[in-house]
């Protein structure tokens, strides 16, 4: 089932007894948890007729299943990570090709046995959170005995980036595509995420009507992967201030200088297919599938940069990069001293003239 059928279903309150919520998306599950909350339970009590747990059994899952609702239309039974259900978990006396499976012993498990019978008026819903995942024989088990499942996948850039439009438009704000491609860019592909920073960075420009990017670099945390491409713009950019700035972040963080030289390397990489892309007449989009990266807008800033350098230059910066790694690595140099004569490096590599 995909997310926009489920909240049909809540709008017409035809929702199904048993619902498993997988996927990367946090955000919008949590969000169709809290929406079905809203439209089935009775203000004023949640407490009684909500349920929500981990590391529970199946037959105390079963029993908060079974018990009537207070005052509410339906009681809301949420099970967090229900081991048995992952892929990884397994009990000490269970074989390895067994777990997460209902195995034969599915018609005893209380789990399958209410999944099969449910009570009319609870809806219980398995939340898996995101970097778990079923084993494929638990989703066949899982359908077979009615169980719904709902995918919650990353959403698509267009999508994400006109919900945040909307988003700071209901609070009065103003948020170009650029922009909010480049929140995206710095805390990833996440509603829960950019809907957090949202929240800071709506505050944060009081009476001014624009969100900019400039805001973000200043209050919004970088996330490690995003520290690397942040280093590699602001060196090409010549910006020196501001990527020894970006430098003293990462290195806030706890990132060592060896692992920010392998981000270089990584980032020095990406610059020299941007290169050979632009040689090739290749759009934004063909990189982006070449380099395997989720966002577009990452794609033109590389070629945005890599378009003032040949690909001969590229290609003999990272081929130092590479060299110096290996120099600290063998011991003929420090990390420290290999990533600042990187830096040093690019600031005074030759453009194209």
């Amino acid at each position: 089932m995909e997310k926009k059928e489920l909240l049909n279903d809540i709008k017409a309150k035809k929702i199904k007894p048993v619902y498993l919520f997988c996927g990367e998306d946090e955000y919008s599950k949590r969000d169709v948890a809290e929406r079905i909350k809203k439209v089935y339970l009775a203000d004023g009590f949640e407490d009684l007729d909500f349920f929500t747990a981990e590391d529970v059994s199946a037959g105390q899952v079963a029993d908060a299943c079974r018990t009537l609702p207070f005052m509410s239309e339906k009681r809301v039974v949420v099970i967090r990570n229900y081991g048995p259900f992952i892929s990884k978990w397994k009990t000490a006396d269970e074989p390895e090709d067994e777990k997460g499976t209902a195995g034969s012993k599915g018609e005893q498990d209380p789990i399958y046995q209410y999944i099969e019978d449910p009570e009319p008026s609870t809806c219980l819903i398995f939340y898996i959170s995101a970097g778990n995942s079923l084993s494929s024989a638990t989703a066949k088990a899982l359908a077979a005995y009615g169980a719904e499942t709902v995918s919650f996948d990353l959403p698509a850039e267009s999508e994400l980036a006109a919900w945040a439009a909307r988003y700071c438009r209901r609070a009065g704000k103003l948020m170009t595509n650029d922009t909010i491609e480049h929140l995206r860019l710095v805390v990833g592909n996440d509603y829960y995420k950019i809907r957090n920073e949202l929240d800071k960075l709506i505050p944060y420009v009081g009476e001014r009507g624009e969100i900019t990017v400039e805001d973000i670099e200043e209050i919004v945390p970088q996330s490690p992967e995003y520290g690397a491409f942040d280093l590699i713009n602001k060196l090409f950019s010549q910006d020196r201030d501001g990527a020894y700035r970006t430098l003293r972040k990462m290195s806030a963080h706890g990132e060592q200088p060896s692992v920010i030289l392998a981000g270089l390397i990584t980032q020095l990489r990406s610059m020299l297919f941007a290169r050979e892309a632009i040689d090739d007449r290749k759009n934004a989009s063909q990189l982006q599938e070449k380099l395997g990266i989720r966002s577009n807008y990452a794609a033109k800033m590389y070629m945005n940069r890599a378009s003032a350098y040949s690909y001969a230059t590229l290609k003999d910066l990272y081929a130092t990069a590479v060299e110096e790694e290996q120099r600290f690595k063998s011991g003929r140099s420090t990390d420290a001293v290999s990533l600042d004569k990187m830096m040093i490096m690019i600031f005074n590599a030759q453009t194209r003239q």
